[in-house]
């Protein structure tokens, strides 16, 4: 039967209030005090109240996109060397006419601060403010120069004028000569990358043989003993990976990465050195080129060219393809300009690229990145976090046509910073096991079914009630690579409910038909199905199961737990054959059409072969579950997997507006939703047609409990 599920907060304080629309939230949460201060609960306290009311002033609104804010200038004493900074109003238009630079930094420790003069009163500013305020002027060249600093440029102890600014950061950073970027202070191998960086980058622009589309290509500069020399002055060859662009706390904050993305040109500073976040890009845009990167994926030097120097240059590439936080930055620069999503993607893309980032104030979470999308919020730091991420959630969940990655990064397995959130509202902190787009659960779902409505914080949606939990695996302690395989060991024999003999001696060797899963796959097939995606991560197209990769490694894995099988043992030392043949053989073993009984000790030794084989050596060796993900068998025969939150007696839906299966949990009348679910055979719109062969579908609205 169809029927339309509500999830939501067990938090009696949402339960209260309404947010069907924006205005109605808003009206009902601002009338009634929050249990907590919002202000005051996220953000220590500011050591420069007693000051605010001399150093600032109010400033002026004019309603229009030439705002006020304030710049700094700063020199050193000369007596004292202390430094000495004038704070001074100013309107955008004026700034961006006069020229000026916005830092952008990390905070620190709040608690840890110096004392500096601004406007001739004391002023606590963290030592990381202090050391960075310190090397602009001292070695950079900005003393006396117009800067825009957030600590000292905003009073942080007036909340109105601090929720202002924000909402024209964007303005600020975009408009800004230079963003300055602090990345703290040099160790041993910054000075040198920075200069291989810079240099490199120079050469690109004065060397037309390094970049032409015409000509063939050459490497005349990349023979300067410069390069080979500094590169041996590295620890590694790999530049981006090196801490100074990865491991920095600069690199963990969500203000730096929408500051960074906001820059026209992006100075990156360490210590008295420095480099341009321009010259990176170059780089990384050359690697890419199509005759640079042929060589480079062909893994040979140019003819002169050093193995070390090509090295660097290859290492640049390989770089290029991971998640690194400056990769991470030149991915959402060339986003913003390309723009070939829809805002509401970018915004999802954002938010996803931004989840590790860390906020002292959850709510910056969100605010940290509206310079660069739309969250479609108000900043107001006045707003309790649980209503703000609330009202968040609502207007993305109200518009997106699938909700599958809103509900990835929710559910009561994750332990929310935000008191009483809704276990369906995202924290954007947190992470699903599930990539968005792979499977399409909701096809051929009706119209009707495909509602979303957001009501007294209450998301509802409608679906199919698939089927109930019934066995969870216990998730087991994971420290080293034999934990791995026991654990896939473990899981196999949980989801096939036969031991690992059986298996090996009897389900492998036997047609695949005379254990069929519900779905009319085989038992097998299924079961790999969750060890190993059946879509291909490219092209988004399903995939046969004739390829023999994913059973090895589970072969070994069930061997591993019968270690004193005596045929067994013998085989495993035994004369091997030819990959080709081994590999060829197990693909047959998974073919679904095969009707002959296979030699159970051939499908070992096949399997040995392969798993020791350098092709297969990297392939599924590793567990697809973990401490945060289990397998599980549901009452009607359905096996899937979901976060290890789930437990006997949830519930799998399949929903018209998600494309994968959902597990909610009763809570006395109503359902949290615990987690997305990988359940086979309701992958792709199976949930839908079994309903249709029933009849006309009676779709039902409930409020369940």
């Amino acid at each position: 039967m169809l029927f339309r599920l509500t999830i939501l907060s067990c938090a009696p304080s949402f339960c209260r209030s309404l947010i069907s629309g924006t205005d109605r939230l808003r009206a009902e949460f601002n009338n009634k005090k929050n249990r907590r201060s919002a202000a005051t609960a996220q953000m220590p306290q500011n050591p420069n109240a007693r000051i605010s009311t001399l150093l600032y002033k109010p400033l002026p609104s004019t309603g229009t996109q030439n705002e006020f804010t304030r710049l700094i200038a700063c020199e050193l004493d000369v007596g004292s060397a202390q430094l000495q900074c004038r704070l001074d109003p100013v309107s955008l238009a004026d700034a961006t006419s006069r020229g000026y630079y916005a830092l952008s930094y990390v905070w620190g420790d709040a608690a840890d601060t110096e004392i500096i003069r601004v406007n001739g009163h004391e002023f606590h500013a963290t030592k990381n403010l202090v050391l960075a305020l310190r090397q602009l002027v001292a070695t950079q060249n900005y003393a006396s120069r117009a800067i825009w600093v957030d600590a000292i440029c905003i009073n942080q102890a007036d909340v109105s004028e601090r929720s202002a600014q924000v909402k024209i950061m964007d303005q600020i950073y975009k408009n800004a000569a230079e963003v300055l970027c602090w990345l703290g202070d040099e160790d041993d191998s910054s000075a040198v990358a920075m200069r291989l960086i810079t240099a490199l980058s120079q050469d690109l622009h004065e060397s037309p043989e390094m970049t032409s589309d015409t000509e063939p290509l050459g490497f005349t500069p990349l023979k300067d003993p410069f390069y080979l020399d500094n590169i041996r002055q590295l620890p590694q060859e790999s530049i981006l990976s090196l801490s100074l662009f990865s491991q920095r706390p600069y690199w963990t904050r969500i203000w730096t990465l929408q500051e960074m993305v906001l820059a026209g040109r992006c100075k990156l500073i360490c210590g008295d050195r420095s480099c341009y976040l321009q010259h990176i890009e170059d780089l990384v845009d050359w690697v890419h080129r199509a005759p640079v990167k042929d060589i480079i994926l062909a893994g040979e030097a140019p003819t002169g060219v050093p193995a070390e120097v090509w090295g660097f240059v290859t290492w640049i590439y390989r770089n290029s393809q991971i998640s690194l936080p400056v990769m991470e930055v030149w991915g959402m620069r060339r986003t913003l300009v390309l723009r070939h999503h829809s805002p509401d993607q970018m915004t999802l893309n954002f938010l996803s690229f931004s989840r590790t980032r860390k906020a002292t104030d959850i709510r910056d979470k969100l605010y940290g990145l509206s310079g660069i999308c739309d969250i479609g919020v108000e900043i107001d730091y006045s707003i309790d976090p649980g209503v703000l991420f609330t009202r968040f959630a609502a207007q993305l969940f109200l518009k997106s046509s699938d909700i599958v990655y809103l509900l990835k990064n929710a559910g009561v397995s994750h332990a929310s910073a935000i008191p009483d959130l809704p276990t369906w509202v995202p924290d954007w902190v947190h992470h699903g096991h599930t990539a968005q787009g792979l499977f399409e659960a909701n096809t051929n779902s009706p119209p009707l079914a495909r509602v979303v409505d957001v009501k007294d914080s209450q998301l509802r949606v409608s679906g199919v009630h698939l089927d109930t939990i019934q066995e969870v695996l216990a998730v087991y302690p994971i420290t080293n690579h034999e934990d791995e395989l026991q654990d896939v060991a473990r899981i196999t024999k949980f989801l096939f409910k036969h031991s690992a003999r059986a298996i090996l001696e009897d389900i492998l060797p036997n047609p695949p038909s005379k254990y069929p899963y519900r779905s009319g796959v085989s038992m097998l097939q299924a079961i790999l199905t969750l060890f190993l995606t059946d879509v291909d991560l490219r092209t988004r197209k399903r995939l046969s199961f004739s390829h023999p990769e994913p059973l090895p490694p589970i072969i070994r894995c069930l061997l591993s737990a019968v270690p004193s099988t005596a045929p067994m043992a013998k085989l495993w030392n035994g004369d091997n054959s030819p990959i080709s043949d081994a590999a060829s053989s197990l693909a047959w073993v998974l073919n679904s059409e095969r009707t002959e009984v296979i030699s159970a000790q051939e499908i070992i030794q096949d399997a040995r072969t392969c798993y020791d084989d350098q092709v297969f050596a990297d392939f599924m060796r590793y567990s697809p579950f973990s401490m945060t993900t289990r397998p599980f068998r549901a009452s009607t025969g359905y096996i899937g997997s979901a976060s290890a939150m789930v437990k006997p007696g949830d519930v799998v839906c399949v929903l018209g507006s998600c494309s994968m299966p959902v597990i909610l949990r009763d809570v006395g009348g109503r359902y949290e939703f615990v987690s997305v679910g990988h359940v086979v055979g309701a992958l792709y719109g199976e949930a839908w047609e079994r309903n249709s062969d029933k009849g006309i579908l009676d779709i039902q609205e409930f409020t369940l409990v």
